[in-house]
């Protein structure tokens, strides 16, 4: 698998990991750096591309001949590759992104996200034809015992 933090304004694959973010995607597209040189192997199973330097332009980056290139090598070296991009409602680079990739999760922040927010998103993603695959509800608080009765505790 390889992680690629496409959320070069607000990147935070880096800080996740505990990894470097000296080089990153953004060096890549610029060519001032290899693949090589700038991915970290985290384990036999992951490799991780950081954003790098904040750029001027990141939506031009991520929508350039650069970075279809780039997904195009990566496929040839990988099985599974996750760009993780900034909120579709924020910037257009997951619009962008989602024309150049397989398929769209949609990542939804249980008890944060509003079900309008969802509803847009998706709305939006549609409109320049993404492929949605699915939704990831991330940071559900299972501490509560509101689940138990599911378990058979009573």
């Amino acid at each position: 698998v390889l992680l690629v933090d496409c959320d070069m304004r607000k990147p935070s694959v880096h800080k996740n990991f505990r990894i470097t973010n000296t080089y990153g995607i953004s060096n890549i597209l610029l060519q001032k750096q290899k693949v090589m040189d700038v991915a970290h192997c985290y384990n036999k199973n992951l490799s991780i591309i950081t954003a790098g330097k904040v750029p001027p332009n990141p939506a031009e980056m991520l929508a350039s001949k650069a970075m279809t290139a780039f997904l195009k090598e990566m496929k040839e070296h990988f099985d599974y590759i996750v760009l993780d991009t900034p909120p579709v409602q924020a910037v257009a680079d997951a619009q962008i992104l989602s024309t150049k990739v397989d398929g769209t999760l949609v990542v939804v922040r249980a008890g944060v996200t509003k079900k309008d927010e969802v509803q847009n998103t998706v709305n939006t993603l549609k409109k320049v034809n993404a492929d949605i695959i699915g939704t990831i509800l991330h940071a559900v608080d299972n501490t509560r015992n509101k689940y138990q009765y599911y378990y058979g505790n009573e």
